[in-house]
């Protein structure tokens, strides 16, 4: 069993709480990321739209799979 089974059967038991905790904590590791490597801060601001675009794309189409 890969890493990516093993943590989709864990998170099953994953309640709504825990779930926005992981995407705080996931927002926190950003946030600190971006404070102590200022380079990735002085990217055009498209460059996270479409950062963000993909993602989204990405999930929508595995939703709605």
């Amino acid at each position: 069993m890969g890493y990516i089974e093993w943590a989709n059967k864990k998170i099953r038991n994953f309640s709504a709480w825990d779930i926005a905790i992981l995407k705080t904590g996931v927002m926190a590791f950003t946030l600190t990321v971006a404070k102590l490597w200022p380079k990735i801060l002085s990217l055009p601001w498209y460059a996270y739209g479409i950062v963000f675009a993909v993602c989204w794309v990405y999930l929508l189409t595995k939703m709605f799979k």
